[in-house]
C-alpha cells in the first residue's frame, strides 16, 4: 500500500471515496483542484479537447487541425486548389506560387563561376529562374501565347506576377470557362517545369509545338471526367480541332462537351471580374438554345 492506495489501484478503486487522502494532499497540493472521478455503467469515449476548449469525439484529422501549423490565407488558394485540378499540377503550382522550385538562379548563393551552368535549359539564353521560366524565356512564351490563343484568355502580359494577378480575382468562379482556365494555366506549368528537368537530367527534348499538345491532351482528358451543369442560354462549347494531339495520350479529333453554368456566357464571366474579352479565336464553337 501506499498513500492508501496500492500501485494496481483503478479508477473504480477510489471512486467510493468522499476525498482525497490527506497524505496526498499534503504532498501534492494541486489535488485539492481535481475532482474525485465517479462511475457510471456507460462505456467509456475517448474525446478530443480543441484549441476552443469544446470537446469532440476524437478524430485524427481533428487532431491535425489542432496542432497543425497556420498561416495567413493567401489570396491565391483558389487558383492552385480546386476540386477539378490535377493533383500533381496542384502540388507544383503551390511551389510555384511561393516561388519556391529549385531554378538554376539559386546557385548564385553558392558563388558559382561559371555562368553557363545558370543559363536555362529551354532558350539558353538567360539565367534560369522562375520569373523567366514562366513566361518570359522563348520557349514557354510561345507555349503559353498558344494556350491564351486556344482558350481565350484576355491578358498580353507574359510575366508572372501579372498573370497570377489577372487570374486570382475570377478564379473562385466555380464556372467552365475558369476551370477551363485554371487546367490550362497550371498544366503548362508542370509540363514546362517537366520539360526544363527532361533536358538537365534526362537529356531529353520536346519542341514547343509538341509540349503544347502534350498539355492540351491532358487537359482535355481531364475535361472528359468532368461533369459539368447545364446553362440557360448557352447548350454547349466544344473544344475542337485548336489543338491536335498526337501519341496515345488522346486521339486525334477527339471532342470534349462543356455545360455551362452560374453565368450566362463568357462574356458575363469577364465582365464580372472586371476583364475583357478578345474574340479573335476559334478554338470554342458555342450553340444557343433557339
Amino acid at each position: 500500500m501506499s498513500l492508501g492506495f496500492s500501485i494496481n489501484a483503478t479508477v473504480a478503486d477510489i471512486s467510493h471515496i468522499a476525498s482525497w487522502p490527506s497524505s496526498w494532499n499534503h504532498k501534492y497540493s494541486s489535488m485539492a483542484t481535481v475532482a474525485i472521478p465517479t462511475v457510471h455503467d456507460n462505456l467509456d469515449h475517448i474525446r478530443w479537447k480543441h484549441i476552443d476548449g469544446s470537446l469532440h469525439d476524437f478524430s485524427v484529422s481533428l487532431v491535425w487541425d489542432c496542432i497543425r501549423p497556420r498561416s495567413n490565407i493567401v489570396v491565391w488558394f483558389s487558383v492552385v486548389w480546386f476540386s477539378q485540378c490535377i493533383p500533381r499540377h496542384a502540388f507544383l503550382m503551390w511551389l510555384s506560387m511561393g516561388e519556391r522550385l529549385k531554378t538554376k538562379d539559386r546557385l548564385k548563393a553558392w558563388e558559382v563561376s561559371n555562368g553557363s551552368i545558370l543559363l536555362c535549359p529551354l532558350c539558353k539564353c538567360c539565367d534560369d529562374s522562375h520569373s523567366h521560366l514562366f513566361f518570359e524565356c522563348t520557349y514557354s512564351c510561345y507555349v503559353w501565347d498558344r494556350a491564351k490563343q486556344l482558350i481565350r484568355i484576355p491578358m498580353d502580359s507574359n510575366k508572372w506576377h501579372e498573370i497570377t494577378s489577372t487570374l486570382t480575382p475570377i478564379a473562385v468562379r466555380n464556372v467552365s470557362f475558369v476551370i477551363v482556365v485554371k487546367l490550362v494555366f497550371v498544366a503548362s506549368v508542370y509540363f514546362i517545369w517537366q520539360e526544363r528537368n527532361n533536358r538537365i537530367f534526362k537529356k531529353a527534348h520536346r519542341t514547343e509545338v509538341k509540349l503544347f499538345d502534350d498539355i492540351f491532351s491532358m487537359v482535355r482528358l481531364k475535361l472528359l471526367s468532368i461533369r459539368f451543369k447545364s446553362l440557360k442560354g448557352v447548350d454547349v462549347m466544344k473544344i475542337i480541332g485548336a489543338c491536335k494531339p498526337q501519341g496515345p495520350m488522346l486521339k486525334e479529333g477527339a471532342e470534349v462537351a462543356l455545360k455551362w453554368h452560374q453565368c450566362d456566357s463568357m462574356t458575363d464571366v469577364m465582365d464580372k471580374s472586371g476583364l475583357s474579352i478578345t474574340p479573335s479565336c476559334n478554338a470554342f464553337d458555342f450553340q444557343a438554345h433557339p
